[in-house]
């Protein structure tokens, strides 16, 4: 709950153009924990919103998360979002995954190809990635599968990537990848405030 109010709190102040949610609605994610940890919640806030997959989305089957495509009316798995200055791919990196906690993300071929293409076309290198899983981190294990896929091809080629995986919050200088990065995850812990 001081999740969302936090967030209801700023959006009143400073409203939001779009809400992207980075994957782990709950620990499990069936139907009845989407509607009531996800869609309930986010839908006291007046903005548009979009949720990408996590790895706990799918412990329970894809049906919560392809009932929240359809709720939200998401143009799909993964998605382009752009704006006056910035162009932003949102990425399914958990339906590709095919360990059995899909805690490995992977993109499915499809996305891979369609990436590629945003890629090819991102001549001002004004492209943001946002995902669930990572290929960088200061104290976990990166995704290998999505590194083998994506670490040479993003390589600066990209300004930054958010993601939300590791439930904590980082941000990564540009360093040797040639992005910066932040993890901004949240989900799936319950929030315990102090005091």
């Amino acid at each position: 709950d001081s999740v969302i109010f936090s967030i209801r709190e700023v959006h009143a102040k400073a409203p939001f153009d779009l809400i992207v949610h980075l994957g782990d609605v709950y620990f499990s994610a069936g139907e009845a924990e989407v509607l009531r940890h996800l869609l309930v919640p986010f839908s006291s806030i007046e903005a548009p919103f979009v949720t990408l997959c996590g790895n706990h989305d799918l412990y329970h089957g894809v049906d919560g998360y392809l009932a929240a495509l359809q709720i939200l009316k998401q143009p799909g798995r993964f998605f382009e979002i752009k704006t006056p200055h910035w162009n932003i791919a949102a990425l399914d990196t958990s339906f590709g995954s095919s360990r059995t906690f899909r805690n490995d993300g992977k993109l499915d071929t499809a996305q891979l190809a369609w990436l590629k293409s945003l890629l090819a076309h991102n001549v001002d290198r004004n492209l943001i990635l946002m995902s669930h899983h990572f290929i960088i981190s200061g104290w976990d294990e990166p995704a290998e599968s999505l590194k083998r896929q994506l670490s040479k091809i993003v390589r600066n080629r990209v300004f930054a990537w958010y993601w939300g995986h590791e439930h904590r919050c980082a941000c990564y200088e540009k360093g040797d990848w040639g992005f910066y990065g932040a993890s901004i995850g949240n989900g799936s812990f319950l929030e315990k405030p102090d005091g």
